[in-house]
């Protein structure tokens, strides 16, 4: 199976990615010698992934990408399920995408949410 390259990081290491056997994906990087498997789609959903590199960056905020959650203070309120989690480029602080009902998308800070049952 032949290696593609698909992309470069912010720091420069090309990514590629091939097939795997049962259909999906084998992700590489050259930021280690060599090459260095970074992720295989058969082996790891991508909600699993995600999460793990949101802890590993020092993310430790227990909302998820499918959380439902609530902006109470301030000015105004806001009720929606978290769409994305993302990490600011050039720094190490998170913001959450958050859609409401009529798909409007407001992106906050995780510390002006939280979670809440959806009944």
């Amino acid at each position: 199976m032949a290696l593609k390259e698909v992309g470069k990081t912010q720091r420069g290491y090309t990514i590629y990615v091939e097939d795997n056997e049962v259909g999906g994906h084998r992700y590489w990087s050259d930021e280690v010698g060599g090459g260095v498997m970074i992720w295989d789609t058969s082996l790891v959903c991508p909600e699993s992934m995600e999460l793990a590199i949101l802890l590993e960056s020092g993310f430790h905020d227990s909302i998820q990408r499918g959380d439902n959650v609530i902006k109470s203070s301030g000015d105004y309120i806001f009720e929606g399920k978290v769409a994305a989690v993302y990490q600011k480029i050039g720094s190490k602080q998170y913001r959450l995408v958050v859609e409401d009902d009529r798909g409007l998308n407001l992106i906050m800070n995780p510390r002006q949410v939280k979670k809440v049952d959806k009944k």
